[in-house]
């Protein structure tokens, strides 16, 4: 818009016509809406005047539209404008008079800014506040211009409204310009801790609320200085010895201020002051002379509940005081002190009487309400679960404060004692019985029990007020009570129960939400009625619920059927005699049976009705088999409702699985049968799950007439992407198989086979889907042969494999497993032996390849199979498997290796492994390799089948492969040759790819595997192995060792029985925690972790030797660093980085088991060091290292070891020393990014550091984290690891 425009609105603001004003005004904001525009400064003057003298208007509209457009206009002027018109609008809200004005330069916008009222000078303020950059013009108008007028205001005005004002512009003022506030911080600080000491309650609010603000943004030093004089100015007041009107103004001003400051400021800020604040809050607490002021016996324990909630961690320390004044809070009611000991327990009449106090009367019930929230905040932090927090002292007070009148105070009470009861419920669960010597729970299990008569007694008062909502309490107080005093609750006690609250909520007054919590409380209390053999209760009870669901909530009747049903759930596995129920259940079945008949039901409903009809007939045919037919003919139509069929499956299959299930009409089953099969069709997971699991369930009843359709449904859902549907498809087949004639085993065959067969070669398989598809092919096999002949079977599995010649290994051995099934028929396999031998006896190419693979693969699992006491043609498969060994395909070797363990028993079952180790101590070539592999499945293989002849060599044995490894480096490098292309292959195979293991690593696995079955013979071997000059014996000794824990724990051998044969050798290992070679060492280490993993007990008595020992090895040592001459320059190569980090994995592997060790001085001192230095150390120490700081510091009892202010000022130095440092200016990107992780890495720690109470404690810890998110750079790296945080807790 051109500068013309701008004049003629200029004018029109001016104008004497309302309307021209206001649509004037309009436009102009419009405008200015859009963006910024350019004026020249007499326009701007023109119209900042206009609109000033628009403020006036006497329309309230031109009014409005003015408050807005002048802050839009002003923001973008020149600065002197801004401040002319800022000082002048000061001026008008402050009443400074014309004197101090004097300075500005006369003009139209004076003139005219001098005549706005004070409310639109305060909102065109707060609105100017809002718009104004703080970075650019912010400093020099508010830091110089209007704060120190809003102070001096505030200080020295007499006026209410005006300090009221100032105090609200000031809040605005340090939520965004706080650095303008540092400015006058001493002059801001002292201001308005004099508005604190106003008679005023609101000045004093405002000026809390914006110290508050300012503190929570301005440098730690200003809140350090500012709650250093208020607590001491507090402590002042408390220890004064005549307490009058004005001390406890000021207390109460200083708590407020207190609450005020940690809600903005957060607990992190003021940590190091919460013990102190603690400390004279409980001295309040415990003077009488502070408590007779109501109000600020609430306000101190306002400021506890806050802590509890927030910091309860520090709150620890306290425990024991707290729970004397909470319970004395919690009693705290002076104007029934004559009236406590002539209440009658079993009545309510206090209530009626009471019944219109108020809180106004009565100021002690804030009290007691406060006082309960701090309990509830108690039970809710599991911190103070301890063995020695007197938890019982709590719950004895709130259980006398069952009689409570005042309706809030009674709500916080049952919310309380709710909780703890959901607390305790799953420790009840998780076992037999209670431990009363360590639970925590005892004693408040004890009160609990001692109290129950009382407790439902008292309630019952309580439970006839009119408030629905304290009924809705009680009820769920009861539910949750009843859960856990089931285990003593008296049938006296079930009784009162079933009186006072179930029956009750029956009636038809009560509402909803009452009578839900009451069916709640029925269903929890019926397993009770069957205890005490009263069915007639329950039968009362079930006319109730039906009586309840006629009355036509939908909510009310869904409940009530589910709560037939469950009671119906009950009544079966406690095997009551029904005779007396039957007209109930005859009752709810009708019920059931009118919900379904009703078309207008809510979908809730009809699925409870159908649910409650088929338990029912289910559990109680002879009851059911009156309405028999008419029940299942409901049940049936639901099938074609699209909401609700999926639960109309479920209950007519449950009708199935009943002793009803025999006597249902064929046409009624074949109707439902039709609808399932149809219904499989249908895009709906969870009712194809459904249809499936009924059939599954139902196999034998399904009429052979619907096998074609059956059978046609059930192959289209065999997919490679649906693997928990197939299996369930796989396994009904199976049934079907087993079930029906031959004419079903051909239309199987033409229809589903093939689709089958497709699937096996999609991907691998794995968990239940593998086991179902081999149960089917057991199936087909031996119970269809006529129509699965054995070697139709092998021809179409080995067709699968020659179709695709990159077929994954994977796939291949679930393929093998399946040919073991048809190897295991009783049929001649000659053919199939034939076969296998001819494809091992083929040229090796890419065509045989995965021909090859897969009769090894088969051959090893065949070799598994104890039903297979010889293989024919076993001799020739032997030579031919030894024919592929020299092969240059690691894959073929590999599994010739398998293959030929496992078949060496087929040649000779006693000499067949010392024949494969015979083999490994006279080759020279990488063979030997190959051979060990062997070797290993040959063990596996005997080992599977229990076979002796193991044993009786495994002497031998033993020394054979211990004879191995001290040539095991001469097998591993490449053999002198003068043939390029032959040396360039064996140096290949010498280094070996990331699937193969060295011939020591090998060695060691089959000594493992030996020592585990026989440690008793072979310790004794291994000893002096452990004991050899030889390092590379001693190496392979305790990697052996290490094998065989690893192979305990997958099979069921005793490890208790091998630990026993461990304990006297274990002298030798701990000997070796400290050999010269490095190698040894790391084994070493990697061995006292398994064994702290899998048997802490065993390394008890050792720990501090064993911990010395591992801080050696967490320093670099000078030997195992070499330098590398590179020509022009030299590089330096740590070997030592394996050693440091399998070190510090040990230590924190032993953390959690040896506690108690870690805490002695010498050793939590060495901890921390060796924690400072591993920060520093290489980036794959440092992980590990950052690791164990994080369970430190995660881990309440693991954090005592830190919990040292010269621990903690070392810890903070190193973390200080990383986050400060950077890359060097040429660092390339791949140094920029290790600087990167090593700074995520880092603020994972002072993440877990910050959430960590305890550790605020420290100053500088709080100063550190201060430093953190004052650094834009820093600040974002810990928002990452915080995002990070956040998902892992969301997945």
């Amino acid at each position: 818009m051109a500068s013309k425009p701008y004049n003629i609105l200029a004018e029109r603001l001016e104008s004497t016509d309302k309307d021209f004003r206001y649509m004037a005004a309009s436009d102009l904001l419009n405008e200015l809406q859009k963006g910024p525009v350019q004026l020249d400064p007499l326009m701007e003057n023109k119209l900042c005047t206009a609109l000033l003298k628009a403020l006036q208007d006497t329309s309230s509209e031109v009014q409005s539209i003015a408050l807005k457009a002048l802050p839009l206009l002003l923001v973008q002027s020149e600065l002197h404008l801004l401040e002319t018109v800022i000082e002048i609008l000061i001026a008008n809200l402050l009443h400074i008079s014309d004197e101090s004005k004097s300075s500005h330069q006369r003009s139209t916008v004076v003139t005219a800014a001098k005549n706005v009222s004070r409310d639109n000078c305060l909102i065109t303020l707060k609105s100017l506040l809002n718009r104004i950059d703080p970075a650019s013009t912010g400093n020099s108008i508010i830091g110089q211009r209007i704060v120190p007028k809003l102070l001096s205001s505030a200080r020295n005005n007499t006026s209410l409204e005006i300090q009221l004002d100032c105090l609200d512009i000031l809040c605005d003022i340090t939520a965004k310009f706080s650095f303008a506030i540092v400015q006058v911080a001493d002059d801001f600080l002292e201001s308005l801790s004099g508005s604190l000491n106003s008679s005023h309650n609101m000045v004093r609010k405002r000026a809390i609320h914006c110290l508050a603000s300012f503190l929570s943004r301005a440098p730690y030093s200003y809140l350090q200085s500012f709650m250093d004089s208020l607590l001491s100015e507090l402590s002042q007041n408390i220890q004064v010895k005549q307490v009058n009107k004005q001390v406890v103004g000021n207390v109460r001003n200083s708590l407020s201020t207190i609450q005020a400051v940690f809600k903005v400021t957060g607990s992190q800020a003021l940590h190091p002051y919460i013990g102190t604040i603690v400390d004279l809050l409980l001295k309040l607490l415990q003077s009488p002379s502070w408590t007779e002021d109501e109000e600020l016996y609430e306000a101190t324990l306002q400021i506890l509940e806050l802590f509890l909630q927030s910091v309860p961690v520090q709150m620890e320390t306290f425990q024991s005081q707290l729970a004397n004044v909470l319970e004395t809070a919690l009693r705290y009611d002076p104007n029934l002190v004559e009236q406590d000991d002539e209440l009658d327990e079993e009545s309510g009449s206090e209530l009626e009487e009471d019944d219109d106090f108020t809180d106004d009367e009565d100021l002690s019930g804030k009290v007691r309400r406060v006082a309960a929230r701090c309990i509830h905040a108690i039970i809710l932090a599991r911190n103070f679960y301890k063995a020695s927090f007197p938890l019982l002292q709590l719950v004895e007070s709130m259980i006398s404060r069952l009689q409570e009148r005042d309706e809030q105070i009674m709500m916080e009470i049952l919310n309380g004692l709710i909780d703890l009861l959901k607390t305790t419920t799953p420790l009840l669960a998780s076992t037999e019985e209670v431990h009363l010597e360590t639970s925590i729970y005892e004693k408040a299990i004890s009160v609990l029990k001692e109290k129950s008569g009382f407790i439902i007694l008292k309630l019952q008062s309580v439970y006839k007020s009119r408030s629905i909502q304290l009924k809705n309490s009680v009820l769920v107080f009861m539910k949750e009570f009843v859960t856990v005093a089931s285990i003593w609750l008296s049938e006296q006690d079930l009784m009162n129960i079933s009186k006072f609250y179930i029956e009750p909520c029956f009636l038809k007054e009560n509402n909803a939400s009452v009578q839900s919590d009451g069916i709640a409380l029925l269903e929890r209390c019926a397993p009770l009625f069957c205890r005490y053999n009263c069915p007639q209760h329950l039968a009362v009870f079930l006319n109730h619920l039906v009586d309840m669901g006629a009355q036509g909530y939908y909510r009310i009747t869904a409940q009530s059927l589910h709560a037939c049903k469950n009671i119906f759930i009950v009544l079966t596995q406690d095997h009551l005699g029904i005779a007396s129920m039957s007209e109930a259940l005859l009752k709810a079945q009708n019920f059931a049976m009118y919900r379904l008949e009703a078309s207008d039901q809510d979908t809730e409903v009809k699925e409870a009705a159908m649910e409650c009809l088929s338990t029912l007939c289910a559990s109680f045919p002879e009851v059911a088999s009156l309405n028999r037919d008419k029940s299942l003919r409901l049940i049936l139509d639901k099938l074609h409702d699209d909401f609700v069929r999926t639960t109309a499956v479920r209950s007519f299959s449950n009708i199935l699985q009943s002793p009803l299930g025999t006597q249902i009409d064929e046409q009624v089953l074949m109707e439902f049968w039709q609808q399932v099969i149809s219904l499989l069709r249908k895009k709906d997971d969870k009712l194809r799950e459904s249809c499936l699991e009924s059939i599954s369930r139902s196999v034998t009843l399904i009429p052979s007439q619907l096998d074609s359709s059956l059978v046609s449904e059930l192959t289209g859902l065999i997919h490679r992407s649906e693997w928990k549907r197939t299996a369930v498809v796989f396994e009904i087949f199976s049934k079907l198989i087993a079930l029906r004639e031959d004419s079903f085993a051909l239309l199987f065959k033409e229809e589903t086979y093939p689709a089958i067969i497709n699937v096996l070669v999609s991907s691998p398989l794995q968990g239940k889907m593998k086991d179902s598809v081999l149960e089917l092919f057991r199936t087909i096999i031996y119970r269809s042969s006529s129509h699965f002949p054995v070697a139709n079977v092998f021809r179409d599995i080995l067709s699968l494999v020659k179709r695709d010649t990159k077929m994954h290994s994977s796939i291949m051995k679930n393929l093998s497993s399946l040919v073991s099934i048809v190897w295991s028929s009783e049929t001649d396999v000659t053919f199939l032996c034939q076969t296998l031998l001819d494809i091992l006896q083929s040229p090796l190419d890419e065509s045989s390849h995965s021909s090859k693979l897969f009769v090894l693969f088969t051959l090893n699992e065949l070799g598994y199979k104890d039903s297979l006491t010889q293989l024919a043609l076993s001799d020739q498969m032997e030579d031919a498997i030894y024919e592929m060994i020299p092969s240059d395909d690691e894959e073929i070797v590999g599994a010739a290796a398998a293959a030929l363990g496992s078949l060496i028993r087929f040649v000779d079952s006693r000499q067949g492994i010392s024949k494969l180790v015979s083999y490994v101590n006279s080759t020279e070539t990488r063979e030997r390799y190959v051979y060990l592999l062997a070797v290993k499945e040959a063990i596996l293989c005997q080992i599977h089948l229990s076979s002796m002849s193991l044993l009786n060599d495994i002497d031998a044995m033993t020394q054979s492969l211990i004879a191995c490894v001290q040539d095991a480096d001469g097998a591993l490098q490449p053999m002198e040759t003068d043939n390029a292309e032959e040396k360039i292959s064996k140096e290949q195979f010498a280094l070996s790819s990331s699937s193969k293991e060295s011939i020591r690593s090998i060695c060691s696995e089959c000594l493992g595997i030996l020592l585990a079955v026989s440690p008793l013979r072979l310790f004794a071997v291994i000893q002096q192995s452990l004991t050899s000059s030889n390092v590379q014996v001693r190496w392979t000794s305790l990697l052996a060792i290490k094998a065989a824990f690893n192979y305990l724990t997958k099979t069921d051998l005793s490890l208790d029985l091998f630990v026993q044969h461990l304990h006297p050798y274990l002298s030798y290992i701990l000997e070796l925690l400290r050999d010269p070679n490095a190698d040894v060492d790391t084994a070493a280490i990697s061995l006292i972790i398994t064994c702290a993993r899998l048997c802490p007990i065993l390394l008890k008595e050792h720990v501090p030797n064993i911990l010395n020992a591992l801080f050696l090895h967490t320093e670099p040592r000078p030997d195992l660093i070499r330098t590398v001459d590179l020509g022009p320059f030299k590089h330096s190569v740590d070997e030592g980085i394996q050693l440091r980090r399998t070190a510090f994995e040990a230590l924190l592997a032993l953390l959690p088991y040896y506690l108690d060790s870690f805490q002695s001085i010498s050793i939590s001192e060495g901890l921390v060091k060796a924690i400072t230095k591993g920060l520093n150390d290489h980036p794959d120490v440092r992980g590990i290292v950052e690791k164990m700081l994080i369970y430190l510091l995660t881990n309440h009892d693991a954090f005592r070891i830190l919990k040292d202010e010269s621990k903690i000022s070392s810890l903070v130095t190193t973390l200080s020393e990383t986050v400060s440092s950077k890359p060097k200016d040429n660092a390339v990107a791949q140094e920029i990014e290790k600087h990167k992780e090593q700074l995520r890495g880092t603020m994972r720690v002072i993440y877990e550091m910050e959430r960590m109470e305890e550790c605020k404690q420290f100053p500088q810890v709080v100063e550190f984290l201060q430093r953190i998110h004052d650094n834009e750079q820093l600040q974002s790296f810990y928002d990452s690891v915080q995002n990070e945080k956040d998902i892992a807790k969301r997945d």
